[in-house]
């Protein structure tokens, strides 16, 4: 019976040896057609310790008492005090003593420190495509009409930035609690098969229809950080501020100054009595007075990883693939987008005119509502983050609009060849992560184990 007991602990100690390396030091959670998720993976933990902590102790086992020549009913208080009057003469014995406790302890404590990763099981077909994001291309604003340009801008001026399809929050480092991060990395609406046209969806034909998530490998993403500006900071009016208004009365003011790659902007709306009375144009007292809702925008581009949910187009987790790279945001450039937006040109259409008018007042009805009626509340200035942030998101879908009417030069055709890379199908699940030394520990534990 001993050495049955002492086998089945060898062959038990292999196994649960590779467990741990395969599973928590490689992190792969599959092996074979098994796959261990989080759950799955750290109740096996805590069940394999404590069947080997009782395997070890067991009455055929290599056990302390055993060593010390006890009897099985010799109980655990008789042993320790038979130790301490020894005066720990037995160092081995000791070991052998702990190793049962040290196996359970460890296998306990390791899952509790264990870290929980995001890992996607790739089950599916893989295409090329064009994903990711790029910066602004200011050129092609003239082939946009406007009513498509405001149509973008009010939608996504209120929400982009914890929109679930196409932005996350991300780690920066420096950032504190005066900055917030998001990582923009396109989307998969805006992901293109790779062709002479850009206008088949990776969706289309159904290659990823039995598939729960979508895999877009290493592909180019932009980085919004913003950081808190300094209560004295003060806009230049009469050079920094420009005034928008509508012919109902209605009017936006907005603000910009370089300030190296970056550009620190604030906005603020006619006011409510004003508004009421249609005086915004005839008294500008209110455009004289402070910007309090104001921010520094800067910009990255960085390449990542990112997993779509197949169902809802949402983002699952994203990987970064590089370092970020700084991304100069142009105060000239960002003027021109405003522009475009909240200014009429010479021939706009009736439609155009209608779209301007309602964006301005919908964004100015937004700030008077987040600071006159919640005036505790930063939301006025989460509104102007992602007001700030939409020329990100929209670079890729002006390039796309711009294509299908066939206003683009012949050297826009195709998008840039960064954006090409590979669209997978699989599924993503949770995984667990091993500390290395945690790891290392309880392996040889459990080795030394049956040797005692």
């Amino acid at each position: 019976m001993a050495l049955t007991a002492w086998a089945v602990s060898v062959l038990f100690t292999i196994v649960y040896s590779l467990f741990i390396y395969h599973v928590l030091f490689e992190g792969n959670p599959v092996i074979g057609s098994w796959t261990f998720d989080a759950s799955l993976t750290n109740l096996l933990l805590s069940i394999f310790s404590q069947l080997y902590a009782m395997l070890l102790a067991g009455k055929g086992g290599a056990t302390a008492s055993s060593f010390f020549q006890l009897s099985p009913a010799t109980d655990w208080f008789s042993v320790l005090k038979f130790i301490f009057r020894g005066k720990f003469r037995s160092n081995w014995g000791l070991i052998r003593l702990a190793l049962p406790f040290m196996g359970l302890g460890f296998g306990s404590v390791l899952k509790f420190q264990n870290s929980f990763e995001d890992y996607f099981i790739k089950q599916g077909v893989a295409i090329d495509v064009y994903a990711g994001n790029m910066p602004p291309d200011v050129s092609i604003l003239g082939l946009i009409s406007t009513s498509y340009l405001d149509g973008f801008f009010d939608t996504w001026s209120q929400q982009l930035l914890n929109y679930p399809r196409y932005a996350t929050k991300w780690k920066m480092d420096g950032c504190t609690k005066d900055c917030s991060v998001s990582f923009l990395p396109g989307g998969m609406e805006i992901a293109r098969k790779v062709g002479p046209l850009l206008n088949s969806t990776i969706l289309k034909g159904g290659l990823f229809n039995n598939t729960e998530s979508i895999m877009i490998e290493s592909a180019p993403g932009l980085v919004a950080k913003f950081d808190h500006l300094a209560s004295d900071f003060e806009f230049v009016m009469y050079e920094d501020c420009r005034t928008y208004q509508t012919p109902l009365g209605d009017a936006l003011q907005l603000c910009k100054k370089q300030m190296g790659d970056s550009v620190a902007a604030g906005w603020k709306a006619c006011p409510s009595f004003l508004q009421f009375t249609r005086a915004c144009a005839s008294q500008l007292s209110w455009t004289q007075t402070p910007i309090t809702s104001k921010t520094l925008f800067t910009a990255y581009r960085q390449n990542a990883t990112t997993v779509y949910s197949q169902k809802d187009l949402s983002i699952q987790h994203v990987a970064p693939r590089s370092d970020p790279v700084r991304v100069k945001m142009s105060e000239e450039d960002m003027d021109l987008i405003w522009n475009r937006i909240f200014l009429p040109r010479p021939l706009s259409s009736e439609l155009d005119l209608e779209s301007i008018n309602v964006t301005i007042s919908r964004m100015a009805w937004k700030y008077r509502t987040y600071t006159e009626f919640f005036p505790d509340n930063d939301l006025h200035v989460e509104l102007l983050q992602n007001f700030l942030a939409v020329p990100l998101q929209f670079a890729v879908t002006a390039m796309q609009y711009a294509n299908y009417t066939l206003a683009l030069p012949k050297d826009k055709w195709t998008f840039p060849p960064e954006l090409i890379t590979t669209a997978t199908g699989g599924r993503s699940i949770k995984r667990v992560r091993g500390i290395a030394h945690g790891n290392w520990v309880l392996v040889n534990i459990d080795a030394t184990a049956p040797l005692t």
